[in-house]
């Protein structure tokens, strides 16, 4: 199913055969080193971690999608959103290697931003590797605030409001 799209790119829910781009994205190590989970070390992570997103979008806990890039079709990454109310959530977005520094992660940003405003969110958090350079420009570039916070003492905390 599709969640929302523009020119460049299409979110949609995962599937299962989206099983082996899942495992090459997630078992990077020099791309996960930015995230919060350790690389995965064989396909059936992968698979179990798929089998976990559908029960997370089902119970309502988080909602991962696929992020697709359209002139490919290529699943180039994920977008996470977690709720913590009805009108704040955690987001997080993960772009596979090859894709890095090519403008999707700002449209991936802006387009996310616009479905979760959709839904009534009003205000995102996201949480970043203090070495995660790139994405920390980039949510500076869209006006994110960084936010004093010690339960995660290697990540910054950063929020947007988004109800206007």
């Amino acid at each position: 199913m599709i969640i929302i799209e523009n020119e460049k790119l299409l979110i949609r829910e995962l599937a299962e055969n989206d099983v082996n781009v899942i495992f090459e994205l997630y078992s990077d190590k020099e791309a996960m080193k930015y995230r919060g989970s350790s690389p995965f070390e064989n396909i059936d992570e992968a698979k179990e971690m798929l089998k976990k997103v559908a029960e997370n979008i089902k119970n309502g806990t988080e909602f991962r999608y696929a992020i697709l890039e359209k002139v490919t079709n290529n699943l180039i990454g994920t977008y996470l959103i977690t709720p913590i109310s009805n009108t704040e959530c955690t987001i997080g977005c993960s772009i596979g290697k090859k894709y890095w520094r090519t403008g999707y992660g700002f449209e991936v940003m802006m387009l996310m931003t616009e479905y979760l405003r959709s839904r009534n969110y009003e205000k995102l958090i996201g949480f970043i590797k203090k070495a995660n350079i790139p994405s920390i420009k980039l949510v500076e570039k869209l006006n994110f605030v960084l936010i004093e916070q010690t339960e995660k003492p290697e990540f910054y905390k950063y929020e947007k409001e988004i109800n206007n």
